[in-house]
């Protein structure tokens, strides 16, 4: 029941964990760590246990395997870990503690949870032999082992019955316990060590107290002290003593959640902290090195880490081991000869066993006995590896088969070279080592011959069998020759007709075999042949002259063959053949004769031509014939018009004029060779009437004169009228014409005789050189890294292309382009036009200078305010800016731009127009910035008193009582308000740039008292104001000095509460409201 609750609890964890079952994640720290999985059966691992064999070369790990409530045993047989199940009777394997005997045989003290009982297992060599040490009470945990004489087991243990520390130990027949500390709850974490007299010494901790305590025995009792009460420390102690028996614990600081050390040094005892970076500390293991130095493997609970840390005798040393998830709880420490730490550790990630070893390289090797080596024989591999720990083999043996065996044997199956690979891994490396066996096979003898065997001929013998290594060959030829050795392809010749028997002796390292075969030599024929007529027409007879012969095969040299005695063959294709004759006697030996046959062909493929055509009449024509034919033929033509007849393959003819527009002849050619002949028809139109055409040398550059030529046909006489296309005409047939401009023209060409007339045009093109060449970049100054721009133009036909020097080794092409100056200078900037005629070029300047760029742009005008029809006189003016400067303005009332920094302008309409201004040189732009400016009619004022039934209309900016119906106020032009009718309010509103306003009003009759409010757009208040100040005109006016930033701003004029007598209604009480500001 205790098992089945227990591995309920594991499963619960698993799935709390989000973990999946058997996962693993391994990792390997910058240190040359190997990580290496022990067990990785499910929650195998727990209080681990790990020892090393007397070797240094092989390791053992007890451990509680949690799927299955078993005590576990690994060992490593120095290639690989091996396990089984130790103790599976209940619950059993917690606190399980490994030691050693002197002959490397395991001894394992555990828990049995089942019953509450101490066990004690050891490994006989053939089976495990297992005791209950301590019972009934519930005793065990926290068990640790150690060997008296490397033999019999000494147990330091809790009782958790009785809260005690006790003591178990045989004397190789019983078994004798003892308590060892019965102050308050003591024994938990226990620790044992023998010291070199196998006196114990046990380190543990005191939960009563919260202490790490250390007792010990001097023979006849045990006693015991504590050793550090700082806090709640003391837990996962664990013990080792130096040399001279003195007692180093390595302990975990529960307050601080730090590791520490603490050492005798045989008077009192030293307490230092090993490492406080987090909680860490828990599951410590301490072991000594050869000089007595501490190592401790320890859990991070910070960060879920493995830990080792060790001491030079000067300062601690850590780092971290293994880091891959939650790994290093249940950590044991074990040290070898050369002082390398091994650690076994629990990964409850993965929930498996493992170990860490220092990574340790290996060198693959292995030997072969030496050769020869025959086929079917066994070859042992023996493995001379050097390696330390876990590593597997993979052998190739170079014919597909391979083995994981440490020390294989293979047969090899077939001869020949096998490249033989072994592949050694461990954890951290991977070596190979490799060498080629030549493998020989038992001979095989066998041969064939060249067939058939002649006399006189060379015969070839050809060695077929199979045969490796260093082989001897002897042939013996059956025709009392001496015999032939030492090679496998012989050549031998027979003298006379005949059987002889032929044979073969093989030998090598791996055996012998022979061969034998009558072999039958015959007589070889003579070939001849007679062949005619030669030349031939096509057909030609072959007679065989051959003696002794018995089978033929022609071939007569055009891809077709015959076996008949004496063929006869029709060529298709004229040419010169070689013809073969071969020839087989009886027992098929070869002759062959060759022989040279010419062949003609018949005329085939006739066909004319004539040129001009059409022809004209009175004009030579000449009339051209082909035709295929061997030996070539000749040709005779009748032209169809009563002349003579005329030969040859090219002839001319000239075709007399009849009074005809055109007249129709057959003109007969034919031709000849000695194969035979062919004949062909034509019809040819002559023609009266002209057909006008002509060329010319265009393209042509100006000022080259153009070259007309007529290339007109017709009956004489003929007459010409050229149009050259520009206005311009020419009665020649062979004009010449010197065209004023470029361009493309279409000239006509009028052809007349007094049969027709006929046109032709065509165009000409006629190529200007570039002219006018100018270029022009802006601006002309420029800072260094400032970009100019480039525009180029220039005349000529084809337009022309640009091509720009910078004038600081940079170039360019294009109508318009760009340039960035990189250093001050003055640069030459030569522009290139060409076209296919020549090329133009012009220069202009660019200065490159440490200019600056205008700023702090400002604008002015006077008068204020400005009449409509008055000249304004407007001013810019800047903070700063390199000259030369440009200004340019625009009035907002549809005139064209002005351009100066003092520039005059008239406005012939009333109303508000925002001016603005940019200012700009080289190196940059100010602005634009706006102004406005209020242009108002010249005033004439007229005083008409409005009394209408008491009631009074108010003044004419009215209505302005709301932030709606605000009118606007601009800087340096005052408004005069009344308070009316009662209750008057007057709203005004400011357009800001950004900069600082003063807004002023004052009392010009009545007695108008006047308060000012400043709002946002957004209704906040910005500033308000009654009373002036010092010193004031009169208590009457209100001032406000108000910086703003951009935007519009409302003022608010109305009569304060605290005006004396009350505040006054009426036309008599005015006012007048100005803003001065930027």
């Amino acid at each position: 029941m205790g098992k089945r609750i227990f591995l309920c609890t594991l499963c619960i964890l698993l799935l709390l964990s989000g973990l999946p079952a058997g996962a693993v994640s391994e990792k390997r720290t910058e240190t040359e760590w190997s990580i290496e999985t022990v067990d990785a059966s499910t929650w195998s691992g727990m209080y681990a246990s790990l020892s090393l064999f007397s070797d240094n070369r092989r390791a053992a790990a007890a451990y509680y395997d949690g799927t299955n409530g078993d005590l576990r045993y690994a060992h490593h047989d120095g290639l690989r870990w091996n396990r089984e199940t130790v103790d599976a009777f209940g619950v059993v394997g917690e606190y399980a503690s490994l030691a050693l005997d002197s002959q490397n045989r395991p001894r394992i003290a555990y828990y049995d949870r089942t019953n509450g009982n101490l066990k004690y297992a050891a490994w006989t060599g053939t089976t495990w032999n297992i005791v209950v040490v301590d019972a009934p009470d519930d005793v065990g945990q926290y068990a640790s082992l150690a060997l008296y004489d490397a033999a019999w087991p000494c147990i330091a243990y809790y009782d958790a019955t009785h809260g005690y520390l006790k003591y178990a130990w045989n004397d190789g027949a019983f078994w004798h316990i003892g308590a060892v500390d019965t102050t308050g709850d003591a024994g938990r974490y226990a620790s044992l060590a023998l010291d070199n007299q196998n006196r114990p010494r046990i380190a543990y901790y005191a939960a009563s107290s919260g202490d790490l305590r250390y007792a010990w025995n001097d023979g006849a009792v045990w006693q015991w002290e504590a050793v550090d009460t700082a806090g709640d420390v003391g837990r996962y102690a664990s013990l080792a003593l130096d040399a001279n028996g003195r007692p180093h614990i390595a302990y975990y600081d529960g307050t601080n959640g730090n590791l520490k050390h603490a050492w005798s040094d045989g008077v009192s005892w030293h307490i230092e902290t090993v490492d406080a970076a987090g909680d860490v500390g828990r599951y410590a293991s301490l072991k000594l090195d050869g000089s007595g130095l501490p190592h401790i493997a320890y859990y991070d609970g910070t960060n879920d880490d493995l830990k080792h840390a060790w001491s030079d005798g000067a300062s601690w040393h850590i780092e971290t081991v293994y880091a891959a998830g939650v790994v290093g709880q249940h950590a044991s420490l074990a040290l070898d000869g050369s002082d390398r730490p091994y650690i076994a550790f629990y990964d409850d990630t993965a929930g498996n066993l493992k170990w860490a070893y220092p990574c340790q390289a290996l060198s693959a090797s292995f030997e072969v006995p030496p050769a020869p080596y025959c086929v079917g024989e066994t070859v042992p591999f023996t493995n001379t590896t050097v390696s330390t720990w876990t590593v597997s083999f993979l052998w190739s043996f170079g014919d597909g088969a391979t083995s994981t065996e440490t020390h294989p044997l293979h047969a090899y199956t077939a001869a020949g070279t096998f490249p033989v690979v072994l592949t050694a891994t461990n954890a951290c490396s991977q070596d190979t080592f490799s060498r080629t066996l030549e493998l020989w096979d038992a001979p095989t003898a066998a041969f064939t011959h060249t067939v058939p065997a002649c006399v006189d001929r060379t015969t070839a013998f050809t060695f077929t069998g199979r045969v490796s290594g260093t082989a001897f060959f002897r042939w013996e030829f059956g025709d009392k020759t001496p015999p032939v050795t030492g090679t496998a392809t012989p050549t031998h010749v027979y003298t006379a007709t005949g059987t002889y028997l032929v044979n073969l002796f093989v030998q090598n390292e791996c055996g012998f075999s022979a061969a034998q075969e009558g072999l039958a030599v015959y007589e070889v024929p003579s070939a001849g042949f007679l062949h005619g007529p030669n030349p031939s027409c096509g057909t030609v007879a072959f007679t065989n002259t051959t003696a002794g012969g018995a089978a033929y095969l022609w071939d007569f040299g055009d891809g077709m063959t015959s076996t008949l005695e004496n063929p006869v063959h029709a060529y298709a294709v004229p040419g010169f053949y070689t013809v073969t004759l071969r020839a087989w006697g009886e027992g098929g030996c070869e002759d062959r004769a060759e022989g040279l046959q010419e062949v003609w062909a018949p005329v085939s493929g006739l066909d004319m031509g004539w040129e001009p055509d059409p022809p004209a009449a009175g004009e030579v024509v000449t009339f051209t014939a082909w035709a295929e034919g061997v030996p070539p033929p000749t040709f005779t033509w009748d032209f169809g018009d009563g002349t003579p007849p005329a030969s040859g393959g090219v002839v001319t003819h000239t075709y007399a004029p009849t009074g005809e527009p055109t007249r129709t002849y057959t003109v007969t050619v034919r031709a000849e060779n000695a194969c035979g002949e062919e004949e062909l028809r034509r019809p040819v139109v002559v023609a009266a009437a002209p057909t006008a055409s002509f060329r010319t040398n265009a393209p042509v550059c100006l000022p080259e004169t153009v070259v007309f030529t007529s290339t007109a046909r017709g009956a004489p006489p003929l007459s010409y009228l050229w149009s050259f296309g520009d206005g311009i005409t020419s009665t020649l047939e062979n004009p010449t014409h010197t065209y004023a401009a470029g361009g493309l023209y279409t000239a006509v060409l009028t052809v007349s005789n007094p049969y027709g007339r006929d046109a032709a045009a065509g165009e000409v093109e006629v190529r200007e050189g570039p002219a006018g060449a100018n270029a022009l970049c802006l601006p002309q100054e420029v800072p260094p890294g400032g970009v100019v721009t480039c525009t180029a133009s220039a005349s000529g036909y084809p337009a022309p292309l640009f091509t720009w020097a910078f004038g600081d080794g940079g170039y360019g092409s294009g109508e318009v382009v760009t340039h960035t100056y990189a250093a001050t200078g003055t640069y030459t900037v030569r522009m290139t036009a060409t076209n296919a005629c020549g090329e133009a070029a012009a220069r202009t300047a660019v200065a490159v200078a440490c200019c600056t760029a205008p700023s702090g742009l400002s604008l002015t005008y006077a008068p204020r305010p400005l009449l409509r029809g008055q000249v304004g006189t407007f001013t810019a003016t800047l903070t700063a800016g390199s000259l030369p400067l440009t200004f340019a303005w625009d009035f907002d009332d549809g005139s064209p731009w002005a351009y100066g920094q003092v520039v005059t302008h008239t406005y012939t309409s009333t109303g508000v127009y925002t001016v603005g201004a940019a200012a700009w040189n080289g190196c940059g732009t100010a602005g634009p910035v706006y102004v406005p400016v209020q242009v108002v009619s010249p005033v004439h004022r007229v005083y008409l008193p409005l009394v209408a039934r008491g009631l009074y209309a108010g003044d004419g900016y009215e209505p302005d009582n709301t932030p709606e119906q605000a009118r606007p106020l601009l800087p340096g032009i005052f408004q005069e308000h009344d308070f009316a009718p009662p209750g008057d309010v007057d709203w005004v509103y400011l357009e800001s740039g950004g900069g600082t306003f003063v807004v002023r009003t004052f009392d010009l009759e009545g007695g108008a008292d006047t308060y000012l409010h400043l709002y946002r757009q957004d209704g906040t208040l910005v500033v308000e104001n009654d009373d002036c100040g010092n010193p004031p005109p009169d208590e009457l006016s209100s001032c406000i000095t108000v910086t703003l930033g951009a935007g519009r701003y409302f003022l608010r004029i109305d009569q304060p509460a605290t005006t004396p007598g009350g505040p006054k209604w009426g036309r008599d009480v005015r006012y007048k409201v100005e803003a001065v500001g930027p």
